[in-house]
């Protein structure tokens, strides 16, 4: 709690004295008011000691159905509790205020039961003391790899009829499809990560956070963001996958690690296919990749039996084609910024009121992030709805809405809610 303290003038021995003292305290008083006034929201000591905020009737109610949630239910802490730092958001802020910590699990889950905050993150940093500040005096001992995989990355057109605001199955399956590849192409086969060490989480929103605990803790944030870099296709070149001898070329193999046997197994199974064409490849020189049945040769490494004319053009276009298409799309700010907070698996989620759902990798296929991640139930709620696209929440379809109030399953009210949409029906 943060208390003022005042000093008041001592009392005068004389007449004279409090003459003089009382000229002091005009002079004072002309000059505080030549003083520009300090903005009260922008100084966080003023902030708190303010009357406190009143807030509207949908924040209220919002807050104690999340105030609910926490009484009842349990919140997994993260491991090594006591060298986080955590954050927590507002209505309005998702990160309102950090610099937390807590001993032990029972702490914080007091905290979120009196509290019950919009939105709780913690570090995937490790610190010797996680309440300090600046951050510099915090001491980091370690942290895990974190990668952030949010669907308005993904360059998906549905976007554009919903808005980032929103998802549905079209984007939602797309960012299931880059975690997938992350964990199965890059996390587990390239990089032979442990499986037991690989954790996915629903962000509650709009995609995943996947953390890799243990094995890449003592990296910095330059060698982060190389992983975020190479996850993402990013720097994948002509010079890095062939080499020139002379006229001849030497290509990868699909039996090759890392890009080198992805690109070197796409194009061998596209052959194959008769595919070749949605490599962007024209319909005249896919053909004469089925004619001289190349995937065999491809196979031992020679990408010789089609004459190209521009050969390092044309390998060079292929790679780029291939790198988007196996591209993960992670945040790299997220992977290599090793101070940065993110949410904590399964709270909820201010802008959705879904939880941040912990999933285990053997039951990843089956989640459904329109319905699993839902904790509120069914009683009716009556809203007023601004402009809304067509949703879908938990089973069902809503939407689309223009200006109009409507009756609605708790949990869809709740969602439209938090997403600033609506407001409950007066």
């Amino acid at each position: 709690m943060i208390t003022a303290s005042k000093e008041y003038p001592k009392a005068s021995d004389s007449e004279k004295d409090n003459e003089k003292d009382s000229e002091s305290m005009v002079e004072i008083k002309n000059m505080l008011e030549k003083i520009e006034p300090i903005s009260q929201t922008n100084n966080p000591q003023i902030q708190s000691i303010q009357p406190p905020y009143q807030p509207d009737p949908n924040e209220s109610f919002i807050k104690n159905r999340f105030s609910d949630y926490y009484t009842k239910h349990k919140i997994m802490p993260p491991l090594k509790i006591a060298t986080r730092e955590f954050g927590f958001g507002t209505w309005v802020k998702k990160i309102g205020a950090r610099h937390f910590s807590f001993a032990n699990d029972k702490e914080l889950q007091g905290y979120l039961a009196r509290n019950a905050p919009f939105f709780i993150s913690y570090s995937a940093a490790e610190y010797k003391y996680p309440a300090a500040r600046p951050i510099e005096r915090k001491i980091m001992t370690g942290g895990e790899l974190v990668f952030d995989i949010d669907s308005n990355e993904l360059d998906v057109d549905c976007i554009s009829k919903h808005g980032k605001a929103f998802v549905c199955e079209k984007c939602m399956k797309a960012a299931k499809d880059a975690v997938s590849r992350l964990i199965n192409d890059f996390l587990l086969s390239d990089f032979n990560v442990n499986p037991s060490n690989i954790s996915v989480n629903w962000s509650g929103n709009r995609g995943y956070h996947i953390h890799v605990e243990e094995e890449f803790n003592e990296l910095g944030g330059y060698a982060r963001r190389e992983i975020a870099d190479y996850v993402n296709g990013r720097g994948i070149e002509y010079d890095n996958i062939f080499k020139d001898k002379g006229p001849k070329v030497i290509g990868p193999k699909p039996s090759d690690g890392g890009w080198k046997g992805r690109i070197a197994r796409t194009v061998v199974e596209r052959i194959r296919n008769a595919d070749l064409e949605s490599l962007g490849i024209h319909p005249r020189t896919a053909k004469k990749f089925y004619d001289a049945n190349a995937s065999k040769y491809i196979e031992e490494g020679n990408w010789e039996r089609v004459y190209m004319s521009k050969k390092k053009d044309f390998y060079s276009d292929l790679i780029s084609t291939i790198a988007k298409m196996h591209a993960c799309h992670v945040d790299e700010q997220v992977t290599m910024d090793i101070s940065r907070l993110i949410r904590l698996p399964d709270t909820l989620h201010g802008e959705t009121g879904m939880i941040a759902k912990r999933i285990k990798l053997n039951e990843f296929d089956k989640f459904n992030p329109f319905k699993d991640p839902l904790v509120f139930g069914n009683n009716p709620l009556r809203v007023s709805i601004n402009k809304c696209p067509e949703l879908r929440i938990g089973d069902q379809t809503f939407g689309p809405f223009n200006e109009e109030k409507k009756e609605l399953p708790e949990f869809a009210a709740i969602y439209l809610i938090c997403k600033k949409v609506a407001s409950i029906a007066e």
